[in-house]
């Protein structure tokens, strides 16, 4: 299954799935589906990130048939125990979509674990250096003496309240994604606002891509 790209890109991205459904004494207990990025054999870089995801979507389904499984079995019990209706768990990793621009490639993926109607959310971006399957910070993406400032006074913007100690960690928990408009920060909620909030950034980018070091 082909994922849909948010910017055609030269990379073919298409998508790693693994679905299963869990069942107790024949009860359905939990159902997980985990769609994360597939990438050609196309060089050393490409193959590096291919093995990455790999492996991470390895540990997700070790997580759902390990520690997962064994809590919703273990709610499934106590809500027949108790002589009320039991609601399956379910988890889902979904793979939103990418982005390629400078020689980097742009993955963003989000995590839902519904835990009986306690939800658990979570969203998460990867940057990656096509040439050599290394990671890219945002950081890099900017000229080294103001990089750190411009991505600080962006999260700054509406949450002038907060100290430079809190902006520095919202920077170091937000998860990055390119997209049309340049860099976007996705910061965790409850670290600039309630709920989750979306920075975007103007990228300097160029022909020669980002720097090696932030």
């Amino acid at each position: 299954m082909s994922v849909q790209p948010i910017h055609p890109a030269p990379t073919p991205v298409r998508s790693r799935r693994f679905a299963r459904a869990y069942r107790k004494e024949g009860q359905p207990v939990l159902s997980v589906c985990c769609v994360l990025p597939a990438l050609p054999s196309q060089g050393r870089g490409i193959r590096r990130i291919d093995r990455w995801y790999e492996r991470l979507s390895a540990l997700w389904r070790a997580r759902w048939s390990g520690p997962l499984l064994e809590a919703a079995g273990a709610a499934a019990d106590q809500a027949r125990d108790e002589g009320r209706p039991f609601r399956p768990w379910s988890a889902q990793i979904s793979l939103l979509g990418h982005w390629e621009a400078d020689g980097i490639l742009s993955l963003t993926w989000t995590v839902v674990e519904d835990r009986g109607g306690s939800v658990h959310t979570g969203r998460f971006g990867d940057l990656w250096r096509l040439s050599d399957g290394s990671t890219v910070s945002p950081l890099q993406l900017f000229p080294r003496k103001i990089g750190r400032r411009l991505l600080l006074e962006a999260l700054r913007d509406g949450a002038e309240e907060l100290s430079p100690a809190a902006l520095r960690r919202a920077l170091r928990e937000s998860q990055p994604s390119l997209g049309p408009e340049g860099l976007m920060l996705w910061v965790p909620a409850g670290l600039l606002a309630p709920g989750p909030v979306l920075r975007t950034i103007p990228l300097p980018l160029n022909g020669e891509g980002p720097s090696s070091s932030g």
